[in-house]
């Protein structure tokens, strides 16, 4: 896996680059949040480990900017701390971490809990649900639809606003991801009205788009929209990305996203 490790005293940061270097894995440590960000941004990650303690910016801030941002709203997150273990665990809840590992971090057990709280999140994946595509671009929409279908999820695809809102009356499925630019009605106007009509207001949109100077964030999230991501996106990710969302409080999806 692919490992950033954000903590700032050298000895410990040394012996957990070591201990997860030895098992094979990727590692990169840094030593405060801008680093952490900026790492995060080249290459993303599959595992975060935060410690809470860290100058300026804590852990748990980390995790929930992490967590609320769809690029990196999959990636596991991970707290190390020598709190209290109910604080700790408290606080990985609140934060939207995935768990925790307590100090000192033994380098006997420390791969082997990583791994093992991996594998709980994965297992905690969401059941199959109707996923509905709309991308008028047929390489895209192939790219998708092998992902969402990889994933177990029923994908449905329209090229068109006009053709998916006929689809999504029909067939109410449990969510979209939307290309903004379309032929005809672009997504944006799609969106606006999905989110009038009370019998789809509540299916989570996700916003898609390589026009990012068409379409803004701000005006995606206005119409609508409850997550937005750029391509070329992360296509390893998009999965735990929809699950995120979509176990997500819908009601407050774009004032979290925004």
């Amino acid at each position: 896996m692919k490992i950033i490790i954000v903590e700032d005293h050298p000895a410990e940061l040394m012996m957990a680059q070591n201990v997860l270097s030895a098992a094979g894995h990727a590692v990169r440590g840094v030593g405060n949040a801008a680093d952490a960000f900026a790492a995060i941004a080249v290459d993303l990650p599959d595992v975060v480990l935060l410690d809470v303690q860290l100058p300026g910016v804590d852990g748990l801030t980390i995790a929930r900017k992490l967590r609320n941002d769809p690029r990196t709203s999959g990636v596991v997150l991970i707290l190390i701390s020598a709190h209290d273990e109910d604080l700790i665990q408290t606080g990985a809840r609140l934060s939207g971490s995935d768990g925790y590992i307590l100090k000192p971090i033994s380098s006997r057990t420390f791969e082997e809990r990583i791994v093992a709280i991996v594998q709980q999140k994965q297992s905690a994946r969401l059941p199959p649900m109707r996923i509905l595509i709309v991308e008028d671009d047929p390489t895209d929409m192939k790219l998708l639809s092998a992902i969402m279908d990889s994933s177990g999820h029923h994908v449905l695809g329209k090229t068109s606003a006009e053709s998916a809102m006929v689809e999504i009356l029909r067939q109410q499925p449990a969510m979209i991801l939307l290309d903004l630019r379309l032929p005809g009605a672009d997504g944006l106007a799609l969106a606006r009205l999905l989110k009038q009509n009370p019998a789809t207001r509540a299916i989570p949109i996700v916003a898609l788009t390589a026009a990012t100077e068409m379409f803004s964030r701000e005006e995606a999230l206005a119409a609508g929209c409850d997550a937005y991501l750029v391509k070329p996106f992360e296509t390893r990710k998009l999965p735990a990305q929809v699950d995120a969302l979509f176990k997500r409080p819908f009601s407050q999806a774009a004032e979290t996203l925004s």
